[in-house]
């Protein structure tokens, strides 16, 4: 009999805590995302819950309500949409509780995510910086970012180094974190490897990219390093004025023909 009373005591205990845990996990699901949509969603949710954008093909407008936390850029990374696109067209401050209208970005839902290719293994390869600069520099080219930028952040990043990890978790040339590597990936139609140099250099210069188009290149810099929403949310830290000023001198000696190989 006390058996028996033990396990009934240890089957109530163990149901009170899945009673914790399972509404802590629907929070934390709810959390991440984007309105009423499911947690990953697909083109078809999207525009089944939207409707389309007049004048903007590949964007699907949704309503999402502000909660408390919220500012435009975490929206938008909620939601698959370009943070300028949702600031034109929701004005200024957002406050808890406003109805916005959120451009979804089509392109970028898991239905096009991308043909995988084999992860690598084991320890990368040395590879010589020659060959990462020509990365840096086609990839600059292709994205329309301003070569010396490019040059600047992977040198002030790694030492344009792909087989440095961060003691943060940061990877490789652009020194890119892997949530911003797989967020990146979305907007670039695959998936993208953060030890493969070509692919650590487009995440980089892709995010570098879409920062440009948020803001200055002062604080594309600073958002860089420290987080946009940090920026927007807390203005430059002392350290990353520091990192502004170091990538800003470096920027102008790549515009005058410097080669730090040479």
């Amino acid at each position: 009999m006390p058996r028996l009373l033990l396990l009934f005591a240890l089957t109530g205990l163990l149901g009170s805590a899945l009673e914790l845990i399972e509404p802590a996990r629907a929070e934390a699901a709810h959390a991440a995302r984007c309105g009423d949509l499911p947690l990953r969603p697909t083109a078809r949710d999207v525009i089944a819950a939207g409707r389309p954008w007049a004048g903007h093909p590949g964007r699907v407008l949704i309503d999402v309500r502000a909660r408390r936390g919220d500012y435009p850029a975490l929206i938008a990374t909620r939601c698959h949409a370009w943070t300028a696109e949702l600031i034109r067209l929701n004005g200024g401050p957002l406050h808890v509780g406003q109805r916005l209208r959120v451009p979804v970005v089509l392109s970028a839902l898991a239905k096009h995510a991308p043909q995988t290719k084999p992860r690598p293994h084991g320890r990368p390869h040395i590879i010589a910086k020659p060959l990462v600069r020509r990365a840096l520099l086609k990839a600059a080219r292709r994205h329309d970012v301003p070569r010396s930028l490019v040059l600047a952040i992977a040198w002030q990043e790694s030492g344009w180094q792909q087989h440095v990890r961060s003691s943060k978790g940061a990877v490789g040339t652009m020194q890119v974190m892997p949530g911003t590597g797989r967020w990146i990936s979305t907007y670039v139609g695959k998936r993208l490897h953060l030890r493969d140099l070509h692919d650590n250099v487009e995440a980089g210069v892709v995010l570098l990219k879409v920062l440009r188009r948020q803001t200055t290149d002062r604080r594309a810099i600073a958002a860089y390093y420290q987080g946009l929403g940090a920026v927007q949310k807390h203005g430059f830290y002392r350290d990353t004025l520091r990192y502004v000023k170091s990538v800003r001198a470096l920027q102008k000696r790549f515009e005058k023909g410097w080669n730090p190989l040479r």
